[in-house]
């Protein structure tokens, strides 16, 4: 416990909207130097964008794996009511929270702006399941997961994803006027 006190507090704390101070590979190092096997096995099963490789059998890992199969699960049934009938919806176990962000996300004009707030989501889902452990080995998780989707978010470079959008659109405009 002593030895996660001091490393955890050491780390630059994560917010959402600042920039990231630490990259993943650099958070692992840091781990290495403490945290015990089973810790380190756990948080190596951590995804570059946020979710488990394998089931964790861990109760924060089970718990943030059911959100993100209600996540994806109403993200599908979203897309799919928007291509048929709304008859054919079917009764989901979600909560609420879910449901309107994703609605939101579905309904967004800019995808950059949907997919951060799928990851704004979850990355307060996190500091949920974080609440209450402060030096232990689920905040040592929470940290993980949440640098991982962090690290996603960074990722996205808008200029650079407007500049490849504006390209291709131009050569499909071409190919439909050569049609």
């Amino acid at each position: 416990m002593a030895s996660y006190f001091y490393t955890i507090s050491s780390l630059p704390m994560l917010h959402f909207d600042a920039p990231l101070l630490l990259t993943y590979e650099e958070f692992l190092s840091a781990a290495y130097s403490f945290a015990t096997e089973k810790d380190i096995t756990y948080i190596e099963n951590i995804s570059r964008n946020g979710t488990l490789i394998q089931e964790v059998p861990h109760p924060f890992f089970t718990s943030y794996a059911t959100f993100n199969s209600m996540l994806t699960s109403e993200l599908h049934a979203a897309r799919m009511a928007s291509h048929a009938d709304e008859g054919s919806h079917k009764s989901r176990l979600v909560t609420g929270e879910i449901r309107e962000v994703v609605k939101r996300a579905v309904s967004q004009e800019n995808p950059l702006e949907a997919e951060i707030s799928l990851l704004r989501l979850q990355y307060n889902q996190i500091e949920q399941l974080k609440e209450g452990h402060y030096y232990d080995s689920i905040s040592l998780y929470a940290y993980a997961l949440q640098l991982r989707i962090l690290e996603r978010k960074n990722r996205f470079i808008p200029i650079e994803g407007n500049t490849e959008f504006k390209r291709l659109f131009t050569n499909l405009q071409s190919i439909i006027k050569s049609i």
